[in-house]
């Protein structure tokens, strides 16, 4: 029976090994489905123990976060990123998760802004080539 607990704990630790090993890598697929493994997928019964668990939810939001990922779902990211928040009240790992949301957050207005400010300077091209056409007109008289 001891023999047992050992093996599964050993088989805990290199489940989420590996998956950092793919995480640092680079091979965010492979990262994404070992740390999902790790988690339980939902069920609670996975090999990251309680002191990994926001480490974890932090590294699979990045996995889907990052835009050369080749699972990259914006979505998701913000599904784990938000249960980061939710379950944990402090620690470095909230931390960095609430720093990225706010990025994140202040990325979306200065794109808002943005396609703002086109919207604008294309108006002010369309009346610039306007009053062009009127010097034009007018200087031909």
């Amino acid at each position: 029976m001891l023999a047992v607990a050992f093996l599964t704990l050993l088989s805990c630790g290199s489940s989420l090994r590996r998956a950092d090993r793919f995480f640092e890598t680079g091979s965010y697929a492979e990262a994404a489905a070992a740390y999902e493994e790790a988690l339980g997928n939902g069920t609670g019964r996975g090999a990251a123990g309680r002191g990994e668990v926001d480490r974890v939810l932090l590294r699979l939001a990045l996995v889907y976060a990052l835009p050369e990922s080749p699972v990259h779902d914006q979505a998701r990211a913000r599904a784990f990123f938000d249960q980061l928040m939710e379950r944990f009240e402090s620690g470095p790992h909230r931390s960095q998760a609430a720093l990225i949301l706010d990025l994140d957050l202040t990325a979306s207005s200065l794109r808002e802004e943005l396609e703002r400010l086109r919207g604008e300077m294309s108006s002010c091209r369309e009346q610039l080539e306007k009053l062009k056409a009127i010097d034009v007109d007018g200087s031909l008289r």
